[in-house]
């Protein structure tokens, strides 16, 4: 399993970074995001925390239209139920996002970019990992909007720096709100340093 995610990586980042040679197609990646949100059931709101590995995604320039994938990420959820706190744990190996920036604009320079746009994804393949199986009758999907900061580095080259998303998900089935904030895992390490820095 270890050889296929990092075959699968290693492919991913060179099909990418090929596809953006092309002048109408910006490479828009991170290192992965650590991200915290809920999602809003009738009967409870389960909150989550979550964190990627790696990020990378492929953007239209003239339409704003891409396509994000990533190869791992790491769900924690923590759901309350008759008083007590429960908590597990997943991982998930498919990750897909669709998304149109409709607005999309420069900000410091044109140095970072401010982007807001509907989207739809799906989350797949699950392992749970405190039964150590995986689970393929379970999936996430979700649609809304989104909005973000990357950073300009290099011609046709982004780095997503952290962004929010706001719409309507499906989670095996059952219907809930979701809201979800994110930041890339380097900016976040780098804020943490700082912070011990200035106590």
């Amino acid at each position: 399993m270890r050889k296929k995610s990092l075959l699968f990586i290693f492919f991913a980042l060179f099909l990418s970074f090929n596809l953006a040679a092309f002048d109408n197609l910006d490479l828009k990646w991170n290192a992965g995001f650590l991200g915290f949100g809920m999602n809003g059931h009738e009967e409870r709101t389960p909150r989550f925390i979550y964190f990627d590995i790696l990020n990378i995604g492929i953007e239209e320039r003239s339409t704003g239209i891409g396509f994000e994938a990533t190869p791992a990420r790491y769900w924690n959820y923590f759901i309350y139920e008759d008083g007590k706190e429960l908590s597990f744990t997943s991982w998930s190996f498919a990750n897909l996002k669709l998304y149109w920036n409709v607005i999309d604009v420069g900000m410091f320079n044109e140095e970072v970019r401010l982007y807001l746009g509907p989207f739809a994804s799906i989350n797949y393949i699950f392992y749970n990992s405190q039964e150590d199986i995986f689970k393929w009758n379970e999936y996430v999907f979700t649609a809304g909007a989104h909005f973000g900061l990357a950073y300009f580095y290099s011609e046709g080259r982004f780095y997503n720096l952290l962004g929010a998303e706001l719409g309507y998900r499906i989670v095996n089935g059952e219907n809930a709100f979701y809201l979800n904030v994110k930041i890339d895992i380097g900016v976040y390490v780098l804020f943490f340093i700082a912070s011990l820095a200035q106590k």
